[in-house]
């Protein structure tokens, strides 16, 4: 009988610890689609950003201790320009869970602001989370960039190859053929200098 009874009260705790990832993805969703809702012009009014940046701070106050508020607001700096805010609010979603779309911001911003050593480590992060992310083109282009300016050509050159074959379109992106372009510079340089 005693059995039964942990049986049923694990039973009563799954269920209310389902229904709360429940109803947390879906208070992330509605709070998601306000967001994909104002980047569909891809801009943002300031009041829009603000509605937007109340509504990730009532996913942080409901749920202080999962990252997907943080991401919101993370997503949100990034839009507007602020790498500086977007890395501090990434590494408040990593410190409650780490998570690919933080790693991602952490690259990108890191690669920004010229923090090519913090930019590695976070795209390396973000490839022990979930090696997905080498599907993103964008996410190999920011890595690739900080390898070159550290001088790590090969790597580099592997990471545009891999952003090559995620999408072959990307040869005529000009963000693509510029760092190209300074990786083969570097490389030639490289080579003069031997």
């Amino acid at each position: 009988m005693e059995v039964r009874k942990y049986i049923v009260i694990l039973f009563l705790f799954m269920s209310q610890f389902s229904y709360a990832a429940d109803e947390r993805q879906k208070d992330k969703s509605l709070v998601d689609e306000a967001l994909k809702s104002a980047l569909a012009d891809q801009y943002i009014s300031d009041e829009e950003y603000a509605n937007l940046e109340g509504k990730y701070n009532g996913l942080i106050n409901k749920y202080p201790n999962w990252y997907a508020g943080y991401d919101g607001l993370t997503t949100l700096s990034m839009f507007k320009g602020d790498c500086n805010s977007a890395i501090q609010r990434a590494k408040n979603a990593n410190s409650k869970q780490p998570n690919l779309p933080s790693f991602y911001a952490l690259t990108v911003c890191y690669t920004k602001l010229e923090q090519y050593q913090y930019a590695i480590e976070a795209a390396n992060s973000a490839l022990s989370l979930d090696d997905s992310i080498l599907n993103n083109t964008q996410f190999l282009i920011f890595s690739a960039l900080s390898y070159t300016e550290v001088g790590k050509y090969e790597v580099a050159m592997n990471l545009l190859g891999m952003a090559l074959k995620a999408n072959p379109e990307i040869k005529s992106n000009t963000q693509f053929l510029s760092v190209g372009k300074n990786l083969a510079t570097r490389m030639q340089e490289k080579s003069g200098a031997q």
